[in-house]
């Protein structure tokens, strides 16, 4: 007679090879509920980006995500990531208590909408909540997320893009500025701006465009420099611009879109210190003072030598040949940081 450890992990393998795996097979698919409950952009991001990349370990999967009553910046995140498949949002009157994924008979609240149950709300086979959504992690995901900017904006902001001046005939770089309430020189971030166009503009006869917080006052634009950070379409316009960038260069840390785009865009980014938890993603970092203006120059120097063979124009939509590893492990590894350049 054999007798089971009540306290031992089940083994479903006998019940067939999809038993224990959700998510290989359409008619078993993964089910992820990811709870976004962050009130910065920066958070926010992270979190839902994390959602994302947890979806795409799997063949076949739905993802629900629910956030708190937000602005229109973090509202329109979700819009612009396919992966999602149903997006619930928090107003005055009502909130997602955990009641709610208490599928028995006598759970002690019962959601209000149909749809809910419909959708399988309540039996999600992966729950995220904000602490298990650590940036850190978001290199070590095989396939990381991508944003798609809605196919009914696209033709609006190419227009306006191009109403601007901007062509789809040769490259730019896209600079983000930094938000409106960050820790700014203008004085330093304007001779930045003069550096980086010396060496985009005058020596490579290509575009520079700011992106970023349009409430960000700056001294002085430097002649030729295109501003889109006040585009029609808000959000989706930035990311629109982001994506179609040879590469998008941070002079001072911004928390902005380049995470979003994982190998597409190629980023280099200024820092000032080489501590990994902090900068998650792929791409190139460069060390450097404030205000070393000969090492930002040899900086994008390389960042345009290694990105020759990048695309003049990219796709609106990213496909990765990357197969999904069918599973989800916890506790996660730190993935893949940046790679550092110092000059």
């Amino acid at each position: 007679m054999v007798t089971h450890d009540p306290d031992a992990i089940p083994d479903f393998t006998s019940f067939g090879p999809y038993a224990a795996q959700p998510g290989v097979s359409p008619s078993q698919a993964c089910m992820v509920f990811a709870h976004l409950l962050a009130e910065s952009f920066e958070t926010f991001l992270v979190q839902a980006l994390y959602a994302v990349a947890a979806r795409r370990c799997f063949d076949h999967a739905r993802l629900f995500v629910y956030h708190g009553k937000v602005d229109e910046r973090l509202a329109a995140i979700p819009s612009m990531l396919p992966d999602i498949t149903f997006t619930w949002r928090a107003n005055d009157r009502s909130s997602i208590p955990l009641d709610y994924f208490d599928s028995s008979n006598d759970a002690a609240l019962r959601a209000g909408s149909a749809r809910w149950y419909e959708q399988s709300c309540d039996k999600p086979d992966i729950m995220l909540l904000p602490s298990m959504m650590d940036r850190r992690h978001l290199g070590a995901f095989a396939r990381p997320p991508r944003f798609e900017v809605p196919r009914d904006r696209v033709s609006k902001i190419n227009k306006a893009v191009r109403d601007r001046g901007l062509t789809m005939n040769w490259w730019f770089c896209a600079l983000a500025v930094p938000d409106h309430d960050a820790a700014l020189d203008p004085d330093v971030f304007s001779a930045a701006l003069h550096a980086t166009s010396e060496v985009v503009s005058k020596r490579h006869g290509a575009t520079l465009v700011l992106v970023g917080d349009p409430r960000t006052t700056l001294s002085e634009i430097p002649p030729g420099i295109l501003d889109m950070r006040d585009l029609p379409d808000g959000i989706f316009g930035q990311a629109y611009v982001i994506s179609k960038a040879r590469f998008l260069l941070e002079l001072t840390p911004t928390p902005w879109l380049w995470m979003a785009f994982g190998l597409d865009v190629p980023w280099l980014r200024r820092v000032e210190s080489t501590f990994p938890s902090q900068l998650p993603g792929r791409g190139s970092l460069f060390v450097a003072d404030p205000d070393d203006f000969a090492t930002l120059s040899a900086a994008i120097r390389a960042t345009i030598a290694e990105t020759r063979e990048s695309p003049v124009w990219r796709p609106t939509v990213s496909v990765s040949n990357i197969p999904a590893p069918n599973r989800f492990d916890l506790p996660m590894k730190s993935g893949p940081d940046a790679r550092f350049v110092t000059f």
